[in-house]
């Protein structure tokens, strides 16, 4: 029955049986508050019955790199150039090369796009779609 009926049953009820206005205050709120404990049993009923279980994220596997080839990870995906990360590491063109060499093969990576886009993912887990 809805609220509204409820309460003109009530209201009808007590004025057939001439019942004070304070009574019929007191039961009509009694009624409201029923009405909400029934509608909030409804729901949560409701939700238990679509409630999925969330799963962690994945955990993002770790890759054991070096420091100096993090600051080469690092630099790579704020898009330095191998010249310009030899440059502010004070090391030769070809040493970066060679870290990124490893870097590559230890990810699994062939592009420095994927490899940026790998340390933001590392740097903000869980934010974002990232394609194998």
């Amino acid at each position: 029955m809805e609220l509204a009926d409820r309460l003109s049953k009530a209201r009808a009820v007590h004025h057939a049986t001439g019942l004070t206005t304070q009574r019929l205050v007191a039961d009509s709120i009694r009624i409201i508050i029923q009405s909400y404990r029934l509608q909030l049993e409804v729901a949560q009923r409701r939700r238990a019955t679509l409630a999925v279980p969330i799963e962690p994220p994945p955990a993002v596997p770790i890759v054991p790199l070096t420091p100096r080839e993090s600051e080469v990870t690092a630099l790579v995906a704020q898009g330095c150039t191998n010249q310009e990360i030899a440059d502010l590491l004070h090391i030769a063109r070809r040493t970066v090369e060679t870290h990124l060499e490893h870097i590559f093969e230890k990810l699994g990576y062939h592009s420095r796009a994927r490899l940026a886009s790998w340390y933001v993912q590392m740097r903000n887990p869980g934010v974002g779609i990232w394609c194998a």
